[in-house]
């Protein structure tokens, strides 16, 4: 049976304006998830690369997570950084040098006695034949340090005897020297500790070498062998 009747047009399907809306917001929503992850991406990548590249091993926490203070990646995730590999390195502390008993460290750690305290046949012309300290040789600029703490009373240089020499007054009223110095490091007047750097190894004054001339003086002023108070 044929019924001449004409058929309706196509019409595509509508949205409303509130589902246009919505589509576009999870549009957003995943463009921002799709930023933040290639951000966190980038940033371990560069996390690895640099500890690659500078031999250093990641440090793991006590809960055996990645830690991530002090690095780019802790940042970003805000972590605290407590106790994280990227904090300020700690200094050595003053008077880690080597103790040799009496109350005294070692005024320089790597040495060798060249000169005793005591009668001597004078090494060069103006030099004493009745040593009053103790040479400890070792390389140029060597550092040499207070052997205990107490307060600089003497820092100054001389042409001849000492060079550049410094003393240091001891609470208990005995003194150390410090002579033949190739740079001093304190002024008079300034408190140092024991094992603290006051200066470098040298050979000014009447010397024949880099070494560090040592006194011991007790509470007359006398010079007495320092071995008889510490082991040198």
């Amino acid at each position: 049976m044929y019924i001449n009747q004409p058929l309706s047009p196509f019409s595509p399907p509508t949205f409303g304006a509130q589902s246009m809306m919505g589509l576009g917001m999870q549009m957003l929503l995943l463009s921002q998830m799709m930023k933040m992850m290639m951000t966190v991406f980038a940033l371990v990548a560069g996390e690895s690369g640099q500890a690659a590249f500078s031999g250093a091993r990641p440090a793991f926490g006590s809960g055996g997570g990645f830690h991530a203070g002090g690095s780019p990646l802790g940042n970003f995730l805000g972590s605290s950084g407590a106790g994280g590999a990227g904090g300020a390195a700690s200094s050595a502390p003053v008077g880690d040098a080597k103790s040799v008993g009496g109350g005294f460290v070692s005024p320089v750690d790597n040495y060798r006695i060249s000169s005793r305290f005591g009668p001597r046949k004078a090494p060069t012309a103006g030099a004493s034949t009745y040593h009053k300290g103790i040479d400890l040789a070792a390389p140029l600029n060597t550092p040499v340090r207070a052997a205990k703490a107490g307060r600089v009373t003497v820092s100054k240089d001389q042409a001849t005897g000492y060079g550049k020499w410094i003393e240091i007054q001891h609470a208990d009223g005995t003194k150390t020297r410090y002579g033949h110095l190739n740079s001093r490091d304190v002024q008079v007047g300034s408190q140092v500790q024991a094992g603290q750097v006051i200066g470098k190894m040298g050979s000014t004054g009447t010397s024949t070498g880099s070494h560090l001339h040592f006194e011991v003086l007790d509470k007359s002023g006398r010079q007495i062998n320092p071995e008889q108070v510490m082991k040198l």
